[in-house]
C-alpha cells in the first residue's frame, strides 16, 4: 500500500527534465500527468550482465505496479513501464534503452 504519496511527489512544469534514481535505496522515478502514469526502472550495468539485469528490472517493475494497484492516483490512467540501462563498457558510458 502507498502511504502519503503526496509527501513524496514533486511537480515539474517543464518541457524537458532529467530523472535521477533515488538515493539510499529509496524508490524513485514514477512520472505521471492527467492521462498517463509511467513507471521507470533505471539500471547501470556491465554489458555481460544485461540479460540478468533485464529480468530483475522487469520483476521490480511488476512488483511496483502491483503495489500501486487500486490506488486512486492510477485510476483511469494509461499505464506505461520502461527499463532504462546505462552500460559501462570502459571508462566511457554508452546509454542503451529497452
Amino acid at each position: 500500500m502507498i502511504n502519503n504519496l503526496s509527501e513524496c511527489t514533486e511537480t515539474i512544469d517543464e518541457k524537458y527534465f532529467f530523472i535521477k534514481d533515488g538515493d539510499e535505496g529509496k524508490p524513485a522515478c514514477a512520472i505521471y500527468n492527467d492521462d498517463t502514469f509511467c513507471f521507470i526502472e533505471l539500471k547501470c550495468i556491465k554489458p555481460k550482465l544485461l540479460a540478468n539485469t533485464k529480468r530483475k528490472a522487469k520483476r521490480q517493475l511488476e512488483n511496483t505496479i502491483n503495489k500501486f494497484n487500486n490506488q486512486d492516483i492510477i485510476k483511469n490512467k494509461k499505464l506505461e513501464a520502461y527499463m532504462c540501462f546505462n552500460c559501462k563498457i570502459d571508462e566511457n558510458y554508452t546509454k542503451k534503452g529497452v
